[in-house]
């Protein structure tokens, strides 16, 4: 194998625009082809990059022909890194979709079909319990698994008019565990109800 069908684990990272040590932790777990030299360096395999690019766009597709499509609905950057960040490790091959208000997001949902909405409140416009008081009464999103995360405490919300009672509802931010259990739900086609 020539020199141009490697990379390093750096190149690898500014590539897929993640952090070192995710590349790293992609390799641990195999979504990564790489090995380690006598000196202890990892050369990952261009094409196993190339393939989590095509994923993350959303060009390689899922078991049933269609690529995971997750809707994010924050406008806080810092949170949107942080869920891209965690989606990256959780399930890499997923398209992730970003809006800054319910508006946003209710018109991204109209273009595309997620399979998990995670939906902030405290929003600019139309916050996240508008728009999810809209999707009820036009009953759109039904095939996706809608959550809710927000830094409001039980009585803001209930204030604000309270979260559906079948939309589970997480504190800011949320957890791996956590968003681990949503995306494994996807990948295994399994509705369940996550508390």
């Amino acid at each position: 194998m020539d020199d141009s069908q490697v990379i390093g684990t750096r190149e690898a990272a500014q590539q897929l625009g993640v952090s070192v040590r995710t590349v790293q932790l992609w390799v641990e777990k195999g979504e990564l082809e790489a090995w380690k030299t006598p000196g202890g360096h990892r050369r990952v395999l261009r094409s196993s990059v190339e393939r989590v690019l095509q994923q993350r766009a959303g060009q390689l597709p899922t078991d049933d022909g269609e690529p995971i499509r997750i809707l994010i609905v924050e406008d806080d950057v810092t949170m949107q890194s942080y869920y891209t960040a965690l989606l990256n490790i959780l399930l890499p091959q997923a398209q992730l979709i970003l809006a800054e208000n319910g508006y946003e997001g209710l018109v991204a949902l109209g273009r595309v079909e997620p399979k998990l909405m995670l939906v902030d409140v405290d929003m600019p416009g139309m916050d996240g319990i508008s728009m999810l008081r809209s999707l009820e009464e036009k009953g759109l999103g039904g095939a996706a698994t809608v959550a809710v995360v927000t830094g409001l405490d039980e009585e803001q919300l209930a204030a604000r008019g309270g979260v559906p009672r079948s939309i589970p509802v997480f504190s800011k931010p949320i957890g791996i565990d956590d968003l681990r259990r949503l995306t494994d739900a996807l990948t295994d086609d399994v509705v369940e109800t996550v508390k």
